[in-house]
């Protein structure tokens, strides 16, 4: 993976609304394969984010995969794979998690939390990637800055 990145937006936000603005300014950008790393704290909002995409394409249900890792949400159009890689310690559990194999399809939308768990320059050149990084600075404000991979 190519790691320049620009930053192609940063806001604050202190409502689930202001957070589906961002979904809405993300969705032109969508390329067949597409993937976003969400880095921030627990409970700042990366689950929430994956939910009002998932919402903005009528996919309802959307929850935290922390436990079972990885889950996929669809619709008669599109499917949306979700990792939390929070458990995750070593390399090995990494590997057995299904991410590289959702990565190397044809077309996809990859939502990656907590990638810090895997080398980014493992990623497949053709991704079209995003990092969200959501910095939590009270119980209802959040910065959000969204860099683009080029």
């Amino acid at each position: 993976m190519n790691s320049n990145k620009k930053i192609i937006l940063k806001k604050e936000i202190e409502s689930p609304q202001q957070l589906q603005e961002i979904v809405s300014f993300l969705k032109p950008l969508l390329q067949p394969k597409t993937c976003f790393l969400l880095t921030g704290d627990l409970a700042a909002g990366k689950t929430t984010f994956v939910r009002l995409f998932c919402e903005s394409f009528q996919i309802t249900g959307a929850a935290s995969p922390t436990f079972a890792l990885h889950h996929v949400y669809s619709n008669h159009d599109l499917i949306i794979d979700h990792f939390d890689l929070y458990r995750l310690q070593i390399a090995e559990e990494v590997e057995t998690s299904g991410v590289w194999e959702v990565l190397a399809r044809s077309k996809s939308l990859v939502f990656i939390e907590w990638p810090s768990r895997i080398d980014l320059q493992d990623l497949p050149l053709d991704l079209k990637i995003f990092e969200i990084i959501f910095e939590k600075i009270s119980e209802t404000k959040r910065i959000i800055s969204v860099y683009e991979f080029n």
